[in-house]
């Protein structure tokens, strides 16, 4: 399970590095929604406000102990309440918020696709 949600993360790294690109040259290109540029010139801000999103707990599968950090761990609690850090914590947690703070460009790009995609059916039907 570890090393699938550090799979996870770069790929989720790779995918926020290409919508990053893409959103670049689509707000540059063309001129979608008003909304759309609008969260585009917003983004460090609205990236920043999804940060704490990556410090979220929850149970760990098949146990009643859970974990801090999403999607790389960053600690993890037994049913004592014992916690367990080690040399990644830190690393990690850099990580998750990173992760959460572009997340805002996945979130851009799908929405692009989705506007783009509508606006060539009206363009057909015409």
């Amino acid at each position: 399970m570890f090393y699938f949600l550090i799979f996870l993360a770069i790929a989720i790294i790779g995918l926020e590095i290409f919508s990053s690109k893409q959103n670049k040259k689509l707000y540059f290109e063309k001129n979608l929604t008003k909304n759309w540029n609008k969260i585009y010139k917003w983004r460090w801000i609205i990236g920043i406000i999804f940060i704490p999103i990556s410090i979220i707990e929850y149970p760990m599968f098949g146990t009643q102990n859970t974990v801090l950090g999403f999607p790389l761990i960053i600690a993890a609690f037994d049913e004592a309440g014992r916690d367990y850090v080690g040399i990644t914590t830190t690393p990690f947690a850099i990580i998750n918020a990173v992760i959460f703070y572009f997340m805002i460009q996945v979130i851009l790009y799908i929405w692009s696709r989705f506007i783009i995609k509508t606006s060539n059916k009206t363009k057909r039907f015409r």
